[in-house]
């Protein structure tokens, strides 16, 4: 049942990413979300979803992503990652996290996304005493950098939007990933209008200064500019 609807919801979207250029502007002329970048990666995610399985893993051989697109050490975050830890160990994890196979040391895993999830679930092992029987549900798939790069951008984008800031940073690192101004662009969903002000900041302000100040809920491109 559940692979069927999966694959229902996959195919509902991707019929409209698909849909021809003339018919397309002719229904969703009000609205051109339906040709996104985000959109279509959700298409394509669920189609995934829909063919893995999901397996129990030891959270110890589970890394992060080598590409950090969040702030660390922030009082919202702490507070945000508590209340995810007291869910978890209610209700269970509900939501499985993304892995690949990691690249350089055998019988572990690197992180796609569930970032937040796998901390969560690291801090309840270090809380028991029987750390062995607590295991992260996790989906597996074989992933190039790329690929990693762009199911960890679909979470920040569909589920946990990131603040401003917080995006223009993690611009900063798909940049010295290799990708250029115009590969980031459907990786964050932006213009390259909104990809040129991300780099302007961050090329004028220290990280060290943007990472004290934090994420900046409420702050977004004009205060940072200015």
């Amino acid at each position: 049942m559940k692979k069927s609807i999966l694959k229902r919801m996959a195919e509902e979207v991707s019929s409209r990413v698909d849909m021809p250029e003339d018919e397309n502007q002719e229904k969703t002329l009000p609205s051109r979300r339906s040709s996104s970048p985000v959109i279509s990666n959700v298409g394509r995610a669920l189609n995934h979803l829909s063919e893995d399985s999901i397996l129990s893993l030891d959270p110890a051989k589970v890394d992060r992503s080598p590409y950090h697109d969040r702030f660390e050490d922030d009082h919202d975050a702490e507070v945000e990652l508590d209340l995810l830890k007291v869910s978890i160990a209610t209700e269970g994890q509900k939501i499985p996290v993304l892995v690949r196979p990691h690249p350089l040391k055998p019988d572990h895993y690197q992180l796609a996304y569930g970032h937040r999830r796998l901390l969560a679930i690291k801090a309840m092992m270090a809380e028991t005493d029987r750390p062995e029987i607590i295991k992260i549900r996790a989906y597996v798939r074989d992933l190039t950098d790329r690929q990693l790069i762009e199911e960890q951008a679909l979470e920040n984008g569909v589920r946990e939007n990131l603040t401003w800031i917080e995006l223009a940073m993690w611009a900063v690192q798909l940049k010295e990933a290799g990708l250029s101004h115009r590969a980031i662009c459907p990786v964050l969903g932006q213009s390259e209008a909104a990809i040129s002000h991300l780099f302007r900041v961050t090329s004028v302000i220290p990280s060290d200064i943007i990472y004290a100040i934090g994420r900046a809920k409420l702050v977004g491109r004009p205060k940072w500019t200015a």
